[in-house]
Parts: structure tokens; C-alpha cells; sequence
């Protein structure tokens, strides 16, 4: 077998050997912000909108002059037995009045006894677009889903204590 054959064929294997390892690593999971439930007021009224950033994508803001928390509410439709040791956030805060969270949350299932557990959460700064992570809390490093025992949500937080300010709940996401 010529040089040239040998050093294709070991190309063509470490090539293979690589995108099987590419596949193999542990993915993200992430969801927008506008695919989240909002969280409605006893008298039936909204408290956020969608809102199109156009540059930074689609997210959610606080209705027109609101002020205080708006809570949004996203399940986590990441795959049983999938492991996540992070939360991030990616959003936009510019005012030293207010600020956005995202908390996941663990919620027994199947007639289980207990609350809602927290498992790990991030905030925002005001450094205007943005895009943080912080670990889960350290009972849960790393936190494997388990689907048959437990629900799991992301709650997010849009504060604001001034209505001429703005936060924007872009996205959120777990990470390995």
C-alpha cells in the first residue's frame, strides 16, 4: 500500500473517530423566553409581552407601564437521564432598578410527597445585553433528569421598580 493510501485511510478513521466523540458529548438544552407560560393575575390580566429585539431575537418585557415582578413559566423538555450542571441566561438589563432570573425547579410527580425543590439559578446585572451562567447548587452538581420521579420547570423573573426602565428575558438554558 502506497505512503499517501495509509495516511488517507488514517485521515478518513481519525475523521470518523472524531465526529463519533462529537456526538458523544454532553448536549445543551435551551428554550426562548416567549415560549414560556406567563403567569396571570388574579383579575386576568398580563403583566408582560413578546417583544422582537430584531439584533437580539425575540423575548419577553413587562406591559406597558408595569411595574414590579412578572414570573414566566417554561417546562424543561430536555431527555430523561440527560445531565446538566449550569443555568444560563441570555437577556438585557440596563437599570440598576431591576433585574431578570431564571430558577429551575424540580416538582415531584406521580403523587410524590413535597414541594417544589431549587435546584440552581442566575441573574442579571446592569450591563445592558447579556449573557450569564452560574452552577446548580451544590447537592445538584451534576443533576441527571429523572422524568419518572420528577417534573421539572424553569421560572423566570422580569423585575423592574421603574416603569421608563427595561429588562428583556431573551432565553434560558441548561448546560453540561
Amino acid at each position: 500500500m502506497k505512503p499517501t493510501s495509509i495516511i488517507r485511510l488514517t485521515t478518513l478513521a481519525l475523521s470518523f473517530f472524531l465526529a463519533g466523540s462529537a456526538v458523544a458529548a454532553p448536549a445543551w438544552w435551551s428554550a426562548n423566553a416567549a415560549t414560556a407560560v406567563p403567569h396571570f393575575q388574579a383579575d386576568s390580566t398580563l403583566r408582560s409581552r413578546t417583544f422582537d429585539l430584531g439584533l437580539n431575537g425575540r423575548g419577553v418585557q413587562h406591559a406597558n407601564n408595569q411595574i414590579n415582578s412578572v414570573y414566566l413559566y417554561l417546562p424543561v423538555t430536555a431527555n430523561n437521564g440527560d445531565t446538566f450542571s449550569k443555568i444560563g441566561l441570555r437577556a438585557e438589563d440596563s437599570t440598576v432598578n431591576g433585574f431578570v432570573r431564571a430558577e429551575l425547579f424540580r416538582q415531584p410527580r406521580n403523587g410524590i410527597a413535597g414541594g417544589a425543590v431549587l435546584i440552581g439559578s442566575v441573574t442579571t446585572n446592569n450591563a445592558g445585553f447579556q449573557f450569564v451562567d452560574a452552577a446548580f447548587l451544590a447537592a445538584f452538581l451534576p443533576h441527571s433528569l429523572d422524568l419518572t420521579q420528577f417534573t421539572y420547570y424553569i421560572r423566570i423573573t422580569l423585575q423592574r421598580n421603574v416603569a421608563a426602565d427595561t429588562v428583556t428575558a431573551l432565553d434560558v438554558s441548561l448546560q453540561p
